[in-house]
């Protein structure tokens, strides 16, 4: 019997998750269609009691559940505003970047938007005139550590032509 022909024969509309419980009773039963409906209608042995019942109980554990979920998923989020930021993601401000660098700030915003220093990424949002940067501290840190390698003696406009080249 389907949902469909269920609320036909009986008038009473129900809901899918109320079918799939009716329609277990309606398995067991082994009666016809048009019997099981006239039964559930006449509350025959407390056949619609008992299916009102089941469906109770269930729907109250499927909200215990979701209930416990929803609690366990608060605590994750709790845990997650608590903790400290990862360092490694902590934003740069372009000043510090530049000061950091010993590179002038339109310098390196232009190597940036070049995608010529590896330190984040330069975004230009459509309509808008300015770009945005984004400079994390763990590409910076390690950005530094490659240029102190590759950098050991050199001038300070020497090192400003590798890193506009891409070389470090």
């Amino acid at each position: 019997m389907t949902k469909q022909r269920f609320e036909e024969l009986t008038g009473i509309y129900i809901s899918e998750y109320q079918y799939g419980i009716i329609e277990e009773f309606y398995l067991q039963d082994g009666y016809s269609d048009e019997e099981f409906c006239d039964r559930y209608k006449k509350n025959e042995n407390g056949l619609a009691q008992s299916i009102q019942r089941v469906t109770d109980i269930v729907a109250a554990q499927h909200e215990e559940r979701m209930r416990k979920q929803l609690e366990e998923q608060q605590r994750d989020l709790d845990r997650l505003l608590a903790a400290k930021p990862d360092p490694v993601m902590e934003r740069v401000k372009c000043k510090d970047a530049a000061k950091e660098l010993n590179m002038d700030i339109v310098v390196m915003q232009y190597l940036l938007r070049q995608d010529r220093l590896p330190i984040g990424y330069a975004v230009k949002r459509e309509g808008k005139g300015r770009a945005e940067y984004y400079i994390y501290r763990g590409q910076l840190d390690e950005y530094k550590r490659r240029l102190q390698g590759k950098s050991h003696g050199k001038t300070k406009e020497e090192v400003m032509k590798m890193i506009s080249k891409g070389l470090v």
